[in-house]
C-alpha cells in the first residue's frame, strides 16, 4: 500500500515551485526529525546543511543493519531520509537548529530541527516521544500540568531562533511533536506567530482546558491542521477542539501511530469518514477515568507508575522488553516495596481505569446489539 516512501517516488522530481507544499510534506520532515542529527545539523542557523549533505554524513556513521537491529517504530526514518536525499525536491533543502535536550531532572524531552525549503519558506518539526523513559513521563505529565517544561522549551526555541526575521513559518510535529508544534505556535512572541502560516499536528495528544480557553491559542487555531489514523489513541488524549482529518493507515491498532503506515494517493493522505470502534471505545474509557481522578490523584499515579519503571534500571522502553521476566519481577517487587498507602492509591487507580474499559465496552456492545 503507498505511504512516503511511494510519494518520493511519484512525486520526487517535482520542486516546490512547480508543486508547492502539501500534507505529504510536512509528515515526511517531522519523521526525519527522529534521525539522530547530532553533530551533522548546527544548533544555530549559520552554516546550515544540506540534506543531501546530512543523509551522507549520517550514513557514514551508522550502517543500515545496525539501523534495522533497533527495536522501535522510528527506525526507518533514516531511510526515508535517504530516498529523500535521492530526489530533486528534497535534496536541496537546508537543515539547520538542531536541538536534542533530555534532561531527566525537569522531566523533559524535546527535539527540533528547521528546514529551509525551496519555495523560501521554514519548516521547524519537533520531534514526538522517543524511547527514553523520561520522554514518554513527560507525555503522563500532560494530564495534571498545563504546561510542562518541554512545551516550555519548544516556545523558547521558536522565539530564539525566529523573533526579528522575515518569512513565512510552518511549524508541525508528529505523536508529543505535534503537541509542541502547537502549543509553541500558539505561545511564541507576537512576531513569530504573525510570521506562520500552517500549524500541522500528526497524531498529536490534546492540551487541559487552560490552554485551549487562551486567547492566543484560539488565534491559532484556524492555522491548526490535524491529521490522525482511524485507530488512533494518541490524538483524542485531552482537548484541542480542532478539526481532525482521518486517514487511512496500512496498520492496525496502535501501530498505526507508525506514520510511515499512512496511506498516501499524490500528494494527500487517503481519507476515511470516521475514527473505528477502538479508537472511540479507548477516548470514552480515557475521559471517564481522567474525569474521575483529581490532578493530586493524577500526578501520584504517574510518579509511582514510571518510579515502578525506573526500577528496572532502564533508561528505554526497549530496555524493559529486552529481559521481560527479569524487567516483570523488578516491576512486582517495586510494587510489593511501596508503602501500604501508596499501595492501596496505585491499586485504586488501576482499579478505576479497568472499570471504566469494562463499563465503556458494556456501553459499546449493547449499542451495537439494541
Amino acid at each position: 500500500m503507498p505511504n512516503l516512501m511511494d510519494y518520493m517516488d511519484w512525486r520526487g522530481d517535482l520542486t516546490f515551485k512547480s508543486d508547492p507544499f502539501n500534507e505529504a510534506d510536512n509528515l515526511a520532515l517531522c519523521e526525519l526529525v527522529y534521525t539522530d542529527l547530532e553533530g551533522i545539523v548546527p544548533e544555530g542557523k549559520e552554516n546550515p546543511v544540506t540534506l543531501e549533505e546530512v543523509s551522507e554524513r549520517f550514513f557514514e556513521r551508522y550502517t543500515r543493519e545496525e539501523l534495522l537491529a533497533r527495536d522501535n517504530f522510528t527506525k526507518m526514518a533514516p531511510f526515508l531520509m535517504e530516498k529523500m536525499a535521492q530526489t530533486e525536491r528534497f535534496r536541496g533543502i537546508e537543515l539547520f537548529g538542531y536541538i536534542n535536550e533530555i534532561d531527566e531532572k525537569a522531566e523533559a524531552q524535546m527535539a527540533v530541527v528547521s528546514f529551509r525549503l525551496g519555495d523560501g519558506t521554514v519548516f521547524v518539526a519537533f520531534r514526538g516521544t522517543d524511547e527514553t523513559v523520561v520522554g514518554w513521563k513527560e507525555d503522563f505529565n500532560l494530564s495534571f500540568m498545563a504546561e510542562t517544561e518541554g512545551q516550555r522549551r519548544a516556545v523558547q526555541y521558536l522565539n530564539r531562533m525566529f523573533t526579528g526575521g522575515r518569512g513565512k513559518l510552518r511549524v508541525g510535529g508528529h505523536s508529543k511533536g505535534g503537541n509542541f508544534a502547537v502549543f509553541a505556535s500558539a505561545f511564541a512572541r507576537k512576531g513569530v506567530r504573525n510570521r506562520i502560516v500552517a500549524v500541522y499536528t500528526n497524531d498529536g495528544p490534546g492540551f487541559r482546558p487552560e490552554v485551549t480557553l487562551r486567547g492566543t491559542y484560539r488565534e491559532m487555531l484556524p492555522k491548526i491542521i490535524s491529521f490522525v489514523p482511524e485507530s488512533t489513541i494518541v490524538s483524542v488524549l485531552l482537548e484541542n477542539d480542532v478539526h481532525h482529518c482521518i486517514v487511512q493507515s496500512s496498520a492496525g491498532g496502535i501501530m498505526q501511530h507508525d506514520a510511515l503506515t499512512w496511506q498516501i494517493l499524490g500528494n494527500r493522505f487517503i481519507r476515511v469518514p470516521k475514527r473505528d470502534d477502538t479508537s472511540r471505545f479507548f477516548d470514552t474509557t480515557m475521559r471517564t477515568w481522567l474525569s474521575g481522578l483529581p490532578d493530586e490523584e493524577r500526578e501520584s499515579f504517574v510518579d509511582s507508575l514510571f518510579s515502578i519503571l525506573r526500577s528496572t534500571g532502564a533508561d528505554k522502553l526497549e530496555d524493559i522488553g529486552s529481559d521481560p521476566l527479569k524487567s516483570g519481577a523488578e516491576i512486582i517487587r517495586s510494587i510489593r516495596n511501596m508503602p501500604k498507602p501508596e499501595q492501596d492509591e496505585f491499586r485504586r487507580v488501576v482499579g478505576k481505569l479497568l472499570k471504566s474499559g469494562t463499563n465503556a465496552f458494556t456501553e459499546a456492545f449493547l449499542k451495537k446489539h439494541r
